[in-house]
Parts: C-alpha cells; structure tokens; sequence
C-alpha cells in the first residue's frame, strides 16, 4: 500500500522482470505484432492447401519438413520483431525448469485432464445447441466437428509410421507445444506489462488467459467453428497451468501430450476401429 508500482511490473506469482523494457509503447507494438501472428496461422494454413486437397501437414517427407521449418522460422521472425518492440526477457517469458521430471510428469496429467475436461465441455456445448433429440444432435455434431483433414492427413497416420512419428514428436512437442506456448506466455507477459492490475489476482489473470485463448482459437478456424471452441477450451487450460506454475514448461507438456494422443487415437481407429471413424 502507498508503493511505488515499479515500470517493468512482475510475473504471475511474483516472478520480477528482469532487463530493460521499451515502455508502454513497446510492449502495445509488440502485442500488436503477436496478437497478430494467430491470423497469420490461419490464412497460412488455409494456403497450405496446394489444391489437391492436401493437408497442411503433408504426408510427403519432403513437404512436411518444409512446412515445420517455414513455420519455425516464420514463428521466429515474427517473436523477433516482437522482442524487438517490448525487450521482453526469459524470466518474464518464464522459460526456466528447474525439475525437468515432475514437469514431465504434470504435462502429462495435464493432458489427460485437459482431454476429459474439453470432451465434456464440448458434449455440453452440442446439448446446448442441439437439445437431447438424436437426429439432432448428430447433425449439429457434424457440423461441429473439427475438419483436422485439413490440418493432418489422416489416412498416412494409419499407414505410415514415419508420419506418424514425426507428428507425434516434432509437431506436438516443437511446432505446437514449445511455439504456441512460447507465443501465449509472451502474449501474458505484454498484457500485464501494459495493464499490471490484471496481475493482481486469479480474475484478472484469467480473463488475460481467455483473451490469448480466444485469439489462439481463431488461429485455427480454417478447420471450422469447432476447432475454434475446442481450441479456444484448449488454451484456457494452457494458459492457466501457466500462470498457475509461473512457468511455460508444463503447458508445453500437456499441449504436446494432447496433441500426440490425439494422432495416437486417429492412428488407432484408423488401423483398428474403422467403424468408428464417423464418431470421431
């Protein structure tokens, strides 16, 4: 009470900022550059599309690794000039772990609870819309359901074990997990840095998380308008394991466990369960 709020305001949890900051019109330029990036993801991915109905991850070797590394150096471009405007640092971007294990073992839990959690508000979200009468909820569920053809090739998944692999690590953990979660602490950061009362509890932190998130899912509604509820669901959860751990690690566990299982239980119907793709 009666201190002075000092210009480079702490992380969630007490976290202090820790180099020097460009001032409010830096940190504004900087969100305006990364609030930007989602939409970017969108019309890229909706141009992935080289028209023959391929997806954006391709099941060609060659195209795949050039759409990872386009996008990593995309992403790098675009986090450099926002680092450019803001002078963000690494304790503010809360990149340090220091218990690599347990982090693992969170992420993991993470995701599972993550899964559970976004089925149901998903099936909620069909009965809201739809009511409890069949024929209508199975339309509105496909109508609802997210178009990851557009984003995977689902049939290599279920043939191809390199594929699969690669989607499994390099694109759930790197190019997913590690690059959004990089993009939503960095997102957190500026949005506390230009309004530090957000910081000053859980309402205000998560009201910044639901902000990153709504943003997040948009980035994704080239696959529909329930990949951007479903995404948007995803990055509540992200962002609060974030603010809750005061540490990027934990989401970028749970997003890449979330996102390899999902390639997982495709693979699975698709080899297994053929029958139940429908339901998917």
């Amino acid at each position: 009470m009666g201190q002075a709020i000092d210009p480079l305001p702490t992380l969630p949890g007490g976290v202090p900022s820790d180099g020097p900051s460009r001032g409010r019109l830096g940190w504004g330029l900087s969100l305006l550059v990364l609030g930007a990036y989602p939409l970017s993801m969108a019309v890229i991915s909706g141009g992935a599309d080289p028209g023959d109905g391929e997806a954006a991850l391709s099941p060609s070797l060659g195209r795949l690794s050039g759409v990872i590394f386009y996008e990593l150096v995309l992403f790098a471009l675009w986090f450099g000039v926002a680092w450019f405007f803001s002078r963000v640092t690494l304790s503010q971007l809360m990149v340090r772990c220091s218990r690599p294990f347990l982090t693992l073992v969170y992420g993991f839990l993470y995701s599972i609870a993550l899964r559970i959690l976004v089925a149901v508000v998903m099936l909620l979200t069909l009965v809201s819309i739809a009511g409890l009468d069949e024929k209508k909820l199975t339309a509105t569920a496909d109508g609802f359901r997210p178009d990851i053809d557009k984003l995977v090739d689902t049939d290599s998944l279920g043939t191809d074990p390199v594929y699969l692999l690669v989607n499994c690590t390099v694109v759930s953990f790197g190019l997913a997990g590690f690059r959004e979660e990089l993009w939503r602490v960095a997102m957190l950061a500026g949005l506390f840095a230009l309004i530090p009362r957000l910081d000053a509890g859980w309402v205000g932190r998560m009201g910044a998380v639901a902000l990153v998130a709504l943003l997040f899912g948009l980035g994704h509604s080239v696959q529909g308008a329930g990949a951007v509820w479903m995404t948007f669901l995803l990055g509540l959860g992200l962002g609060g394991i974030i603010v809750w751990h005061r540490s990027i690690w934990e989401a970028v566990m749970a997003h890449g466990f979330f996102d390899a299982s999902t390639f997982l239980m495709i693979f699975a119907l698709k080899r297994y369960f053929p029958e139940l793709l429908p339901l998917w």
